[in-house]
């Protein structure tokens, strides 16, 4: 709603046709979030930047390490266990 300036009050129907916010997108404009996720990035000094990168790769790894250590594991212990269970 807004105020006009004859003093009533008007208010605009909404209608798909006339307002798209996909056709907004499409043509560039940037939603507040991405606004702000671009803020934030502009802001941020180079060593934050060196910095998120190593913590990314080092996370990166150890969450492949983890993930290769329990995938060892696991045929190991079929490895080792299976023959003896097929023994009996």
């Amino acid at each position: 709603m807004f105020y006009g300036q004859d003093g009533k009050y008007y208010a605009i129907e909404f209608d798909e046709t006339k307002f798209s916010l996909q056709r907004l997108l499409e043509q560039g404009v940037k939603t507040i979030q991405q606004q702000q996720a671009e803020q934030k990035e502009e802001e941020k000094t180079p060593i934050d930047k060196v910095t998120e990168t190593f913590t990314n790769l080092f996370t990166g790894a150890g969450n492949t390490a983890k993930t290769i250590l329990y995938i060892g594991v696991g045929v190991f212990a079929l490895g080792y266990l299976l023959p003896k269970f097929l023994k009996k």
